[in-house]
């Protein structure tokens, strides 16, 4: 599973996307559409589902008023990796 930023128009949408495989090919399939990017940035819900995300990846939340926390997923690999040592 990924966030995937598609473009159309003018516009950017933030999706929720798996991959999967059917035959020999790999596909995409949408689970969530979040909507618009320039909408869903300052929304109290979608901000809320990034921060119980990063909570549950055990990545720091930020303090009220501070920048989201980084939930890349370069972030996030680099968390779990030092959760493996």
């Amino acid at each position: 599973m990924f966030v995937k930023i598609t473009k159309a128009k003018n516009y950017e949408y933030v999706k929720l996307v798996e991959s999967y495989r059917d035959g020999d090919k790999v596909k995409h399939r949408v689970l969530f559409n979040f909507g618009r990017r320039d909408l869903i940035k300052n929304d109290q819900m979608f901000i809320n589902i990034v921060k119980k995300l990063c909570e549950i990846a055990e990545l720091p939340l930020a303090k009220p008023g501070e920048a989201l926390p980084n939930c890349s997923e370069a972030a996030m690999l680099s968390y779990s990796l030092k959760d493996a040592e």
